[in-house]
């Protein structure tokens, strides 16, 4: 009687032990199945948003890039306004920026004495009625940045200089390496400066024989390169 009894604890035992057993395996089943759902659900998103930080980047690139062609496109405006600007005022013809001279002998000159200006009496060119043929001074109409050249050619040996009221800016000496009615020397000098406005500008003597004998070799020219007005 006692050994039907303990028999049949011991199968009630391993009943409920094995019942349990079954649970527990179902339990961990039904996890691992969850955790897969989930882990699938996390790397779909995962890879929506790789695929949105890919667009986001390639939208970022594409935003930089047209702000780049913007920025040349708006520098290259700029420029080409500024350059066309100045274009339409050198070419305007205006008081402020039509200026330009040039002028020659049309005969010798003998017997200059150092210090004399230089009378240049034809006028090939003389846009603003600047430059006067009496007394061979070129009065600024306009404060700028102006351009001046001048030549000289002789048969024996003379210095010029440009001067701006009084002040000398530029020196040419001409030579002739021999003296003669057939032999010349010939000299040329440029000079780039700030004029203000009515100041006076022109060639003198400095030294020498005090001719100037190549008559229309003999050249004094300026022209305005910007205003500073």
């Amino acid at each position: 009687m006692f050994g039907v009894w303990l028999t049949g604890i011991f199968f009630v035992t391993i009943t409920i032990s094995a019942s349990y057993g079954d649970d527990v395996i179902e339990s961990l089943q039904f996890d691992v199945v969850f955790l897969k759902t989930q882990m699938k659900e996390l790397t779909t998103k995962l890879d929506k948003s790789n695929i949105l930080i890919d667009n986001l980047t390639k939208r970022l690139e594409v935003s930089e890039k047209r702000n780049d062609e913007l920025n040349t496109q708006l520098s290259s405006t700029g420029n080409c306004t500024h350059s066309q600007d100045r274009k339409r005022l050198l070419l305007s013809g205006s008081t402020s920026t039509g200026v330009a001279f040039s002028v020659r002998l049309t005969k010798q000159l003998t017997g200059l004495s150092p210090h004399q200006p230089v009378v240049f009496d034809m006028v090939v060119t003389d846009t603003l009625q600047a430059y006067n043929n009496n007394d061979g001074i070129f009065a600024a109409p306009i404060t700028g940045m102006y351009v001046f050249f001048w030549t000289t050619a002789v048969k024996q040996y003379e210095r010029t200089q440009l001067l701006v009221n009084g002040v000398p800016y530029g020196y040419a000496s001409a030579d002739a390496a021999n003296d003669g009615d057939t032999d010349y020397g010939s000299a040329s000098q440029i000079v780039v400066l700030k004029v203000n406005k009515n100041q006076h500008i022109w060639i003198s003597t400095l030294s020498g024989s005090g001719a100037l004998d190549g008559y229309n070799d003999n050249t004094f020219s300026g022209w305005l390169l910007y205003p500073l007005e």
